[in-house]
């Protein structure tokens, strides 16, 4: 692979990463794993205003990673690749086990004291 292969992989993986900074972005892709939603849904489900929603599926489709389909007069939301899905759980993990660190390293400093 070529250095600017490389770059050209470093700068579509910050495309897709930065998207996910936001915990309500990380929200709605984890709603789309069950399948297909119309704002109106993911707005009653969680409980989210509708402009905040259609602000993130925006940022979300600018960066590829929802689309829509129109059936009727209603638009679906959907993953763009589901595999979306293993990365967020398997990151989730991840983070699962930084947690557990901290816990035991906080516990074992306050069971010291």
């Amino acid at each position: 692979m070529t250095k600017q292969n490389l770059e050209e992989i470093y700068q579509l993986h910050n495309e897709i990463c930065r998207p996910l900074g936001d915990p309500k972005r990380i929200m709605l892709l984890n709603y789309l794993r069950d399948g297909p939603k119309t704002v109106g849904e993911m707005v009653e489900e969680l409980e989210l205003k509708q402009a905040n929603v259609s602000q993130h599926l925006a940022i979300l489709r600018h960066s590829l990673l929802v689309r829509t389909k129109r059936e009727g007069s209603n638009i679906f939301y959907e993953l763009a690749d589901e595999r979306i899905i293993s990365v967020l759980d398997l990151l989730r993990e991840i983070l699962r086990g930084q947690l557990d660190q901290k816990r035991r390293i906080h516990d074992r400093y306050f069971d010291a004291t």
